[in-house]
């Protein structure tokens, strides 16, 4: 609790893995929403999906502004995400969907998942 409070610390990363007797929801819970950088803390993961975002995290979002800088424009692009990690896939998802995009979000059962990238106008393996 005090990277929370320290001013200095701007933004919290939980690095894995982490001990087996500390659980890590624990973990992500103690983390600050204002210095959860991944998005993990579970009011971060409820500001992702409403997108009310004061801090998305930081790789997903640095995905959809590597995107936007090809000059694609978002609305109604057809996205295709292969993975859906609570850290990189899921988060993706979520913002690629607030700014309008159509998003497919493949995973280790989704079947054809070739099908689905041929398709794509942008592809995300998280």
């Amino acid at each position: 609790h005090g990277l929370n409070a320290d001013p200095r610390v701007t933004g919290i990363i939980i690095q894995r893995p982490v001990p087996v007797h500390i659980p890590i929801k624990t973990l992500q819970a103690a983390v600050h929403p204002l210095k959860d950088v991944e998005g993990m803390h579970p009011a971060s993961i409820g500001n992702i999906v409403y997108n009310q975002l004061d801090l998305a995290p930081c790789t997903a979002a640095a995905s959809v502004e590597l995107l936007r800088e090809t000059g694609l424009d978002l609305k109604g692009l057809e996205v295709v995400i292969v993975g859906h990690s609570e850290i990189v896939g899921k988060p993706i998802a979520f913002l690629l969907m607030s700014e309008g995009a159509t998003v497919t979000v493949c995973h280790h059962m989704t079947r054809s998942v070739a099908a689905h990238a041929r398709r794509a106008d942008a592809l995300f393996v998280a």
